[in-house]
């Protein structure tokens, strides 16, 4: 399989799985993509891309949007033994990207991304628990 040529779309080879835009939300408020059922999972760091790599000191963050085509991850077999199965592997795969997309590395800074999503979020993310019990993926 060859490369594709610099500026052709490789949609065709490859699904598209998460789409991602930012707003600036002193100037955006975010509605039309909430609208088109876009979710903001969090704010950037703040720092910006510049001729030769990002800015030095953080200027105003930016809000992260995503938008997973249906079931997306939902297709992901499942490698883990049944005990360690507590939350769907897509649940999992998807808050992991929404992580990841904010800039999150490592288990301990996914875990704690996670931990601040609260129940609300940890339940539009499908690995809430009832909600006596908040239970979100914990980075073990």
């Amino acid at each position: 399989m060859s490369a594709a040529p610099a500026g052709r779309l490789v949609g065709a080879l490859y699904p598209l799985l998460l789409l991602e835009t930012f707003g600036d939300p002193q100037r955006f408020h975010g509605t039309g993509c909430r609208a088109a059922n876009w979710a903001c999972v969090a704010l950037t760091q703040g720092f910006r891309r510049t001729a030769v790599g990002y800015s030095a000191q953080p200027q105003t963050p930016k809000q992260v949007f995503v938008r997973a085509q249906p079931n997306c991850f939902g297709a992901v077999s499942d490698p883990r033994r049944a005990p360690g199965r507590r939350h769907p592997i897509g649940a999992v795969l998807a808050v992991t990207a929404g992580a990841t997309l904010c800039d999150m590395r490592g288990y301990q800074a996914i875990g704690q991304w996670v931990e601040g999503l609260g129940q609300t979020g940890a339940q539009r993310s499908a690995v809430g628990a009832p909600p006596t019990r908040a239970s979100t993926p914990s980075p073990a």
